[in-house]
């Protein structure tokens, strides 16, 4: 008798536990981190009597985490790849918006210009006309101006998103060095770790993976995860977490790159190429490759443009009869001399050829290294490392189209980071005051009373024409800009289309991972009514059992 309440309490207590963990998973249907949990029963044991073995009811054996370290691995690596699409694609929408103005454009200011040009050939005096064509080049230099501004502050906000993005890393990579030790120290306790601790660690690592692609190792000894960038720098390693974090490039000041700080607290800089993934891979992206390729174009742009227009300005005579002058200015830039530099020399352009029948070559917007060996200029292509022809005369250098001064001492080793196309977009502007200083003629003329040219329309024709001339590598103006326009929305709408195909392979992973760990509502109602079942039968049992016990009390 005394066996069947054992058996019979065995089972309300098994069953009550049991309705406890599927209550559980219910309540957790909604909380994407959290894994499944499973009782897990067996037999209490029995004793053998003359009749054979009775058994003494069952036991909780434990309670079991659906975990799938595989399906948890495909979900961070579908979507870092996702996070790193989506942030690169939200920078380009961005600028493509503000490039693909069709009211506002600079193929729309060029079309204004030639038009005015135009019309100013017709009738080379007519005041109106011309004012009307220094309108139009002071509103494309303005619009040069607005774009290269806009190229700035997108950098601006990236380098912030970016110091974000390593700040986030950081804290993630701290919390999880806490919870490895929480882990680890529950390990040591009862030989496992909590259930809700590793749901939460597996929400850290996948928030971690949002940021940058990681790779994850479990210590059985520990059960704490070791993570490593994806180039092998550890991140975390038990309850130890290394931080990133945003430093300057000592070889040129003037840009930033992402530095590793390791065990012994050395600071490691890290190739750009290595970080891809996550959202911080999608930020150097924009940095590294779209922002210098867009701002190189609309830089060349305005070089070419301007140092054409003021060729053909200087050789005809404006509404005065003096020869034409330049009509546009820009700045040319300075060297950014590497940080650990001993020399004083100071390097700064001040020549750009853009015409291809000149000795030297054009000049192209590219980065260089210029360094200072065995007491003279070295100059190599920045990215491909291959060496440039130069000459040095008279403290100038020069080499591809390009002359640089060079001004003060340097030293043994000395090296400058040069890219002499900047800043030109930002800094162009309209040189005259006035249309009046448009030489649209191509020769003087004799002056009217008033002692104005009586008009030639030759220069004005000229400058007309440079609509036509394919300046930019076999390309006109117009077209150099649809170039660009085009590389824009094409970069845009390839990204999009990226996201938007990386966006269902992260779901799909995300289904399966549901499936195998997650908790499924129609599963756990089949369980919740079997256990209800199992409960009242186990109830059942006992109330037999206190039912014999009376019946055996009456008995006299």
């Amino acid at each position: 008798m005394l066996n069947l309440y054992y058996i019979a309490s065995s089972g309300l207590q098994t069953g009550q536990q049991a309705l406890s963990v599927i209550g559980n998973n219910l309540a957790n249907a909604t909380n994407p981190y959290y894994s499944r949990q499973n009782i897990i029963l067996g037999a209490a044991g029995g004793r053998v009597t003359s009749t054979g073995h009775i058994g003494n009811g069952v036991r909780v054996e434990g309670v079991a985490r659906a975990f799938d370290e595989y399906a948890n691995e495909r979900v961070r690596g579908t979507e870092t790849l996702l996070r790193a699409s989506s942030a690169h694609y939200d920078k380009m929408s961005s600028l493509d918006l503000e490039f693909s103005r069709t009211d506002n454009g600079i193929d729309t200011k060029l079309n204004s210009l030639f038009n005015a040009l135009k019309d100013i050939s017709t009738v080379p005096k007519n005041s109106n006309y011309r004012s009307s064509a220094f309108t139009a080049l002071k509103e494309l230099t303005g619009r040069f101006n607005k774009l290269s501004d806009e190229l700035s502050k997108q950098e601006q906000k990236n380098n912030q998103d970016i110091r974000q993005s390593v700040n986030n890393i950081n804290q993630l990579t701290g919390q999880l060095a806490s919870l490895n030790r929480e882990i680890s120290n529950r390990q040591s306790i009862d030989g496992g770790g909590a259930y809700d601790l590793l749901d939460r660690r597996d929400a850290l690592l996948q928030a971690l993976s949002q940021q940058t692609g990681i790779n994850t190792q479990i210590d059985s000894r520990t059960g704490a995860v070791n993570v490593t960038l994806s180039n092998g720098h550890m991140l975390v390693s038990g309850d130890k977490a290394n931080a990133l974090e945003v430093t300057t490039d000592n070889n040129n000041p003037g840009r930033q790159v992402i530095a590793y700080r390791d065990a012994e607290n050395a600071i490691i800089p890290l190739q750009d190429s290595l970080l891809d993934k996550g959202v911080l891979g999608g930020l150097l992206a924009f940095h590294n490759q779209d922002l210098p390729e867009i701002r190189d174009r609309l830089n060349e742009l305005a070089l070419h443009l301007s140092n054409r227009f003021n060729q053909v300005n200087k050789q005809g005579y404006d509404d005065n009869g003096k020869e034409g002058e330049d009509l546009f200015s820009y700045a040319l830039p300075n060297s950014i001399a590497n940080g650990r530099n001993q020399g004083e020399a100071s390097l700064s352009v001040t020549g750009l050829n853009t015409d291809p029948d000149a000795v030297g070559g054009v000049a192209k917007p590219q980065d260089y290294t210029l360094r200072f060996e065995n007491g003279t200029w070295q100059v190599k292509g920045t990215a491909d490392g291959r060496k440039v022809e130069s000459t040095f005369v008279d403290d100038k250098l020069t080499f591809e189209g390009v002359t640089v001064a060079v001004e003060g001492d340097p030293q043994e080793g000395d090296s400058y980071q040069l890219n002499p196309f900047n800043g030109i977009a930002d800094s162009v502007a309209v040189s005259i005051k006035n249309g009046d200083e448009i030489a649209a003629a191509s020769k003087k003329e004799p002056q009217d009373t008033d002692g104005k040219e009586t008009g030639n329309n030759g220069n004005s024709i000229a400058l007309g024409n440079i609509q036509h001339e394919k300046l930019i590598n076999g390309a006109t103006l117009s077209d150099a800009y649809a170039g660009l326009i085009g590389y824009v929305g094409t970069t845009t709408l390839n990204l999009r289309e990226t996201s938007s195909s990386q966006e269902k392979a992260f779901q799909d992973a995300y289904v399966e991972r549901s499936e195998k760990t997650g908790v499924n509502l129609n599963q756990e109602y089949v369980q919740m009514e079997m256990f209800r079942q199992y409960y009242n039968a186990s109830a059942q049992v006992l109330q037999t059992a206190n039912s014999l016990l009376d019946t055996l009390l009456t008995i006299r």
